[in-house]
């Protein structure tokens, strides 16, 4: 953008054209009041704290919504400023109760701190106070209306970021507020729990229930890592006082994966299932408690048994440190062929829809020198350097989304509503609900197990093919209408993005993959990749691929010689099936993890484990690159970190490998 010059309180300054004077200010560090203002939302001048003068003009203005230009000449910080200043902040105090000593947010409150500023000591007006109602019935979340300064940030980030516009102004006067919908209390409202009001809130207004009177950020210790609930790896601050986890917040309001989700801002501070703390064998087909010196014992006793038959399968929840030392188990101590993770499936379908399609592009994964694990170029073909970004669902004109497969909604949801709002057009293919149902020009809801027919169908039409719309209609339980309309859309559309989750690899397997990748070769590129982007079924699915911990072929269905021991590294991941264990028909199984669960419920010993918040590592997220996560707490007393075990089990097996370390800020284990 071309270079502006102006001089702002007597200093010559440089701004870009579309900036506001606001913006110029913060980019030359030259301070300037607000408390309606958020650099991450549309400016609304609300708050009249920013006044500024200009000369030339007689009236003040709002530098968060004056454009800057060339030559202009601005007065941020005069003494007749600083008086309005100090009136405002009267007129608010004596708006509505905002008794600081009351307030749980008090010492953490924007308002409380302007008025330390411009020493507002007492309030020389008469105070309303009207009295207004709280909305507590929200899981999470209460709203204090009347600790509300109706800055509407909370709207603006519902409506901006979030895509949703659930919070609006209700009533009017002195009596105004903000409510979800027509009024209606927060809870039974379309709200989706993703907290992000709460985080934008300069006040009391709005609280979550947990941290409430718990929280003050000077007495917390601030830990910046990333959410592992799922591949996006959305930045996080985490907040710990006295080594207890307080609050999670978007570390970037710039970041559309500021919203967070449900599950990665509340959920894992409210708290799980009940952990594992100690080892259990099965004794008279009931698991005890045991040592871990006798659970180990055992585990290494059966495996050296019934050397190298022996199964090993990882969550790829888990960072690269431990997938590698995880490997080098299985190949170097064990010398055993089967290594899978249990995204396994998954992986092997995507990478055989899109081998001819990365082919094309030119991309392949480079060596990865000086990395201490040493990912190395995938073998089987790297889907990810085919499919676009999540930030390319802004530039599509036509988006079709197959069942996504989120447990909750997140910033994707997001990203796509955003779209919509934009322009772009929505087609779902989805035998169930989704949350995106009433945003789409098209939903259609195939019989279920019809969903990669229905594709296939849409794919070959869309492209010209010869197809039988009605007899496809007729198979898949859809009307004809919709299904033609579908068509002609993408026919329409010169960028399309096509969205897909794991349930549509569980039917339809790569043919059904591949023929959304021929819809989007025919469109036009975006950012040098076709517009397509899976949802990774873990928040490590491609580290593990890159790492060869997914096995290529699978691990075979059928019983080797002598008995079978499977090794089930779980963790936290609650997505595990049960079934895909006792598919592998064990003999003896073993299952670490940190909560008790069905897979647990069939195991023969159970070692404790960590959580995502308990270790620190290198992922590979949705986008391919790399993120760094950081621990946050210390594990319960008694468990044991995932590498001291497997270490401590490759001792007893006869060999020991080395603990590989995260860079900086290590996976937390001691050597034996």
């Amino acid at each position: 953008m071309k270079e502006i010059r102006l001089k702002i309180d007597g200093r010559e300054v440089k701004g870009k054209e579309g900036d506001t004077v606001l913006d110029v200010c913060l980019a030359n560090g030259i301070e300037v009041p607000t408390l309606c203002n958020l650099k991450c939302l549309t400016p609304v001048g609300a708050c009249r704290l920013c006044v500024i003068e200009i000369e030339g003009e007689k009236k003040l203005n709002t530098a968060c919504t004056y454009p800057a230009r060339e030559g202009l000449v601005v007065r941020t910080n005069t003494e007749s400023l600083n008086k309005y200043r100090k009136r405002m902040l009267e007129f608010l105090f004596a708006e509505r109760n905002h008794y600081c000593m009351f307030c749980e947010k008090s010492g953490d409150c924007e308002l409380q701190n302007l008025a330390y500023k411009f020493q507002v000591y007492n309030v020389p007006l008469d105070m309303l106070n009207p009295k207004l109602p709280m909305d507590s019935s929200h899981e999470y979340l209460t709203i204090e209306h009347n600790r509300c300064v109706l800055c509407s940030r909370c709207i603006r980030a519902c409506d901006e970021i979030v895509g949703l516009h659930v919070l609006d102004f209700s009533k009017r006067g002195s009596r105004t507020m903000v409510t979800a919908g027509l009024g209606d209390p927060l809870k039974g409202s379309p709200c989706i729990a993703c907290g992000l009001c709460m985080q934008v809130c300069p006040t009391g207004a709005i609280f979550d229930k947990f941290s409430s009177y718990k929280f003050k950020r000077k007495d917390c210790e601030k830990i910046s890592t990333v959410c592992q609930e799922c591949g996006l790896l959305c930045p996080i601050d985490a907040y710990t006082k006295n080594g207890n986890l307080v609050r999670i917040e978007g570390s970037n309001l710039d970041d559309f994966r500021v919203q967070l989700c449900r599950l990665g801002r509340f959920d894992v501070i409210y708290g799980k299932p009940p952990r594992i703390l100690r080892p259990m064998v099965r004794e008279g087909g009931e698991l005890r408690e045991r040592s871990m010196d006798e659970a180990l014992k055992l585990v290494a006793d059966r495996m050296r048994a019934n050397f190298p038959n022996v199964i090993c399968v990882a969550s790829a929840k888990y960072p690269n440190e431990i997938l590698e030392l995880f490997k080098r188990f299985a190949t170097d101590v064990l010398g055993t062929m089967y290594l899978d993770s249990f995204d396994g499936e998954w992986s092997r379908a995507i990478s055989r829809s899109s081998q001819g399609s990365w082919v094309e592009l030119g991309h392949f994964v480079e060596e990865e020198s000086g990395y201490s694990i040493g990912l190395s170029k995938a073998p089987y073909g790297s889907w990810e350097d085919a499919e676009c970004g999540f930030n390319d669902i802004q530039r599509a004109d036509c988006l079709i989304s197959v069942e996504l497969g989120f447990k909750v909604q997140n910033p994707i949801h997001s990203q796509i509503r955003r779209a919509v709002k934009g322009g772009a057009k929505l087609i779902i293919v989805n035998p169930g609900d989704d949350p995106l149902g009433e945003w789409a020009s098209i939903f259609l809801k195939p019989s279920r197990g019809s969903e990669a027919i229905l594709v296939e169908a849409i794919s070959r039409a869309a492209r010209g093919r010869a197809v039988d719309l009605e007899d496809v209609a007729r198979e898949c339980g859809v009307a004809p209408e919709a299904l033609r309309s579908a068509v002609e859309i993408l026919r329409a559309s010169k960028r399309c993005i096509a969205i897909y989750g794991a349930g549509l690899v569980k039917v339809g397997g790569s043919r059904a993959v591949s023929a959304l990748f021929e819809i989007a070769k025919e469109k036009e590129m975006v950012n040098g990749r076709f517009g397509i982007i899976s949802i990774k079924p873990s928040s490590n699915t491609l580290g593990a691929w890159r790492l060869m911990v997914t096995s290529a072929e699978g691990i075979p269905s059928q019983k080797g010689k002598g008995p079978r021991i499977v090794y089930a590294l779980i963790g936290d991941d609650d997505s595990i099936d049960a079934k895909f264990l006792s598919n592998l028909k064990p003999d003896f199984l073993v299952v670490q993890s940190a909560y008790r669960s069905p897979a647990t419920s069939m195991a023969d010993v159970v070692i404790p484990a960590t959580t995502w918040l308990e270790r620190g590592g290198e992922l590979i997220g949705q986008d391919g690159r790399r993120h760094l996560a950081r621990k946050v707490l210390e594990p319960p007393a008694g468990v044991v970190g995932e590498a001291e075990v497997i270490a401590e089990l490759s001792k007893r097996m006869g060999k020991e490998i080395p603990i590989p370390r995260a860079e900086g800020i290590g996976v937390e284990v001691k050597g034996r």
